[in-house]
């Protein structure tokens, strides 16, 4: 079993610096309509510049905060898409030992 935090961390550790290459992980969770999924991702640093279509709304003025929302921002590799993922849903992740249960 492996702690939220040392998960969490793990997700700060971005890139290897010998390598530089960027780490990827593989992760369970549970979706917002309860079924089970694995996804194989690595931390989204910045979210996508997309050009506006149309004049931003009222309520879309306000920036969105992810740790205030206790959300993480994370690519799916299989679509090239950033997916948000609260940490409380997380349940298992892939480590050299094989896939480990996290604990909350």
């Amino acid at each position: 079993m492996i702690g939220i935090d040392k998960v969490l961390q793990l997700f700060d550790d971005t890139y290897n610096e010998q390598t530089l290459k960027v780490n990827e992980y593989q992760i369970r969770f549970i979706t917002e309509d309860g079924r089970v999924r694995t996804m194989r991702c690595k931390k989204r640093l910045k979210a996508p510049k997309q050009g506006l279509r149309k004049p931003l709304e009222a309520r879309g003025k306000i920036k969105y905060h992810l740790q205030r929302n206790g959300n993480l921002l994370v690519e799916d590799l299989e679509t090239n898409e950033p997916r948000t993922i609260k940490p409380a849903m997380l349940f298992e992740i892939k480590t050299e030992k094989g896939w480990e249960a996290i604990y909350h």
